[in-house]
């Protein structure tokens, strides 16, 4: 019987260390996006004005577009967002703690019944 107390003991320890992960990692994310200037949507080319002053002294203003990617919290693309990066990282380590919980639980109650 010990032997598999130890066994659970050790998957509870995986199960808690990998939610807490999970969580910690969304939490990353968001801190990245918020660090970023935190945009609504990702951008991946951003227009910028030069100004140039031609042989006759006018300033002639050109648009040009510059590739800086800048994660935004709702993703252009499926893949790229923050938020569906940040929500799912929290999703599976809430499901992980929450089904660590139950485990735990039915432990107890198998420890006393």
């Amino acid at each position: 019987m010990a032997r598999g107390n130890e066994k659970s003991g050790s998957t509870n320890r995986i199960l808690g260390v990998a939610g807490v992960v999970c969580l910690l990692v969304a939490g990353v994310v968001m801190g990245v996006w918020y660090a970023q200037g935190a945009t609504r949507i990702t951008q991946y080319q951003v227009a910028t004005v030069e100004v140039e002053t031609d042989e006759f002294g006018d300033e002639i203003e050109t648009t040009v577009m510059k590739d800086p990617f800048e994660f935004g919290l709702f993703p252009d693309k499926g893949y790229d967002g923050a938020a569906p990066l940040a929500g799912g990282f929290s999703v599976v380590g809430v499901a992980l703690l929450a089904f660590l919980g139950i485990r735990r639980r039915k432990e107890v109650q198998d420890d006393e019944g």
